[in-house]
């Protein structure tokens, strides 16, 4: 590995404010601004969507309906009797 030292050695200085940037103690004016640290953007998980149930005839569903029928029919007979 070579080492080469300049001839022509300057010393430079810089003054950064709190901000991060890089400003020219001349002018007080910004040289260089400071650049924000990428920070990826964070993904959130895809929640699960839990399977439709299907709509199977449960036995309070048969009782309800038969129950329905029950009643329909009888009105129907009562209406057929009053004619």
């Amino acid at each position: 590995m070579n080492t080469f030292i300049s001839p022509n050695i300057k010393k430079e200085s810089a003054r950064i404010d709190p901000a991060g940037n890089i400003i020219d103690a001349k002018t007080r004016q910004v040289i260089t601004p400071a650049e924000a640290e990428y920070i990826p953007p964070v993904q959130a998980p895809t929640p699960e969507i839990p399977p439709i149930p299907t709509n199977k005839p449960s036995k309070i569903d048969d009782i309800i309906s038969k129950k329905i029928e029950e009643v329909i029919n009888r009105k129907i007979e009562e209406a057929l009797k009053n004619l």
